[in-house]
């Protein structure tokens, strides 16, 4: 589902079903497709630092008509139910372009199988598809992680 592309510019990695690329910052490095979600366009982590990131995209026409505003909170409702528990009400971040797209970008804590993770969920209109950037890491982490999580997302866009 995804290959790193290499220049003199840095490595990128691109997707095989879409026309989407992130550039791979410092640390960042590929996972094996479908590793943390089956259906995901893109998937990398930072071992170094305990981040972690999936993009998912989808055509409009599979969605239901509507702003990028709704879209972005039917996702985050998706999101949400496979959490044991949301642990901090979602707040609007001020993102709103990645890569000159038009986003909206929503940081919120869960419990998951026991853990405390802290995510960015930003939803970015690219063309005629929407976009899922999702990074997390431990809540213990995640004020020494959120510059590194905004700034990976920011590295997003097409190819």
């Amino acid at each position: 589902n995804q290959y790193v592309s290499r220049s003199v510019r840095g490595s990128r990695l691109i997707s095989r079903t879409l026309p989407v690329g992130l550039r791979l910052r410092r640390g960042w490095q590929p996972v094996p497709t479908q590793t943390f979600h089956p259906s995901s366009d893109l998937q990398a982590y930072h071992p170094g630092q305990a981040i972690f990131l999936v993009v998912l995209g989808e055509s409009k026409t599979g969605v239901t008509p509507g702003t990028l505003e709704q879209q972005s909170s039917q996702y985050l409702q998706m999101m949400k139910l496979g959490f044991d528990q949301v642990t901090s009400a979602q707040s609007r971040t001020g993102v709103s372009q990645v890569n000159r797209y038009p986003a909206v970008q929503y940081a919120l804590q869960a419990d998951l199988r026991g853990q405390s993770v802290a995510y960015l969920h930003t939803t970015i209109e690219i063309f005629d598809h929407y976009y899922q950037v999702v990074t997390w890491t431990s809540t213990n982490r995640y004020l020494a992680n959120a510059d590194e999580m905004s700034a990976i997302t920011q590295e997003f866009g097409p190819e």
